[in-house]
């Protein structure tokens, strides 16, 4: 009877012993699992912090341009506009040579 029970001492030492291993283990494991989730957690949050300006300066790139595009657009006009105004005064000269050349046509002929 007494050797059963130092047997049944010996196997509730040795599973109290192996129970605080495992405790411990998993205490650890605990500590370690809390740490990662802190750590991606902290990543996540940067990377989404990055992101955020990344889409701030395509907006901000996306405005310069669109303003230059713009800018390009009325220099466009403008160059089209002074060219048929050129074209129209070009046009008003060779009329009024034509017109010159008919009158000196005339007065050679007198």
């Amino acid at each position: 009877d007494r050797e059963r029970l130092q047997q049944d001492r010996a196997t509730i030492e040795k599973e109290r012993s192996e129970l605080s291993a495992t405790s411990d283990k998993l205490a650890r494991d605990k500590q370690r699992l809390s740490e990662q989730t802190k750590a991606a957690t902290a990543k996540f949050h940067q990377q989404k912090i990055e992101t955020r300006e990344k889409l701030d300066q395509l907006s901000n790139e996306r405005e310069q341009i669109s303003l230059v595009k713009d800018s390009l657009l009325q220099v466009q006009w403008a160059q089209e506009e002074t060219s048929a105004k050129l074209k129209k005064e070009e046009q008003t000269l060779k009329d009024y040579a034509t017109s010159l050349k008919g009158r000196v046509e005339t007065l050679v002929k007198r």
